[in-house]
């Protein structure tokens, strides 16, 4: 047994859920979890701080199912800095994440752990659904356009949803996202670029919520954050940046057609 196998526990999967003002939608993020027909996983929901009621309801959840943790945080740093933190106390083989404003398909964690073990994947992702920020789903699915990541392609295009992820800490074990904003995209470059083996199944196996409150939802930030990733994090030149830019742009408008 080497010292991965001793650190976690084989089977167990560790879904991480930053939570920040999210009482109005955190009980269907968990309820999704506690739903899944693959029941051998730990749910860290870790409180950014709120104001509201959502710290209540999640430990409300804890009480009453032993593998959910709640952790709530001193001071508010954001979602990267959530993630990590929750992600120091997981003890799971393998890694998930959840926001706690979307939700999972019931059979999720099956399909994805049947997967992952078959492949020999380091991490896989999905195709998913959009709904609307009252929780009603759309019918439009954001598909996973590849069978395996590489850089060029996401480059182009940030096709894995962090929803999606199921991540196999044996194959890579140096998981943190970046304070810069993108950060899940900036770790998933991070990743293909190491030559971790990133693959998609082209099923939709999560709701994202489409919120105006969201990141995403405004969308000159989001562009201005993408060049940023390009020119600052990534280091690429005027050129092969505005190439990547009009083709991030050309997809971001596809998606919403």
């Amino acid at each position: 047994m080497n010292s991965l196998e001793q650190k976690w526990n084989d089977g167990l999967v560790s879904v991480i859920m930053p939570a920040y003002y999210s009482e109005g939608t955190i009980s269907a993020a968990i309820e999704s979890v506690i739903m899944q027909t693959y029941t051998n996983w730990e749910l860290l929901v870790y409180d950014d701080c709120s104001g509201d009621r959502t710290l209540d309801i999640a430990e409300n959840y804890s009480v009453n199912d032993s593998r959910i943790m709640v952790v709530k945080g001193n001071l508010n740093t954001g979602v990267a800095s959530a993630r990590n933190k929750a992600l120091e106390k997981a003890k799971g083989r393998y890694i998930s994440f959840l926001d706690s404003d979307d939700r999972w398909k019931i059979d999720k964690l099956e399909k994805q752990m049947e997967f992952i073990k078959q492949s020999g994947c380091a991490m896989t992702y999905s195709s998913y659904e959009l709904m609307e920020s009252n929780g009603n789903t759309t019918g439009k699915v954001i598909e996973c356009l590849y069978k395996e990541a590489d850089y060029r392609s996401l480059l182009k295009n940030n096709y894995i949803g962090t929803l999606t992820v199921v991540i196999d800490r044996f194959h890579i074990s140096d998981i943190c996202f970046s304070s810069s904003r993108h950060e899940d995209y900036l770790l998933w470059l991070e990743f293909v670029k190491k030559g971790y083996k990133l693959l998609g199944m082209d099923e939709s196996l999560a709701y994202y919520r489409v919120s105006p409150k969201s990141l995403s939802g405004n969308k000159v930030k989001a562009a201005i954050w993408r060049w940023r990733v390009y020119r600052r994090n990534e280091k690429l030149g005027l050129v092969k940046s505005l190439y990547y830019m009009f083709m991030y742009t050309t997809n971001s408008i596809a998606k919403r057609i």
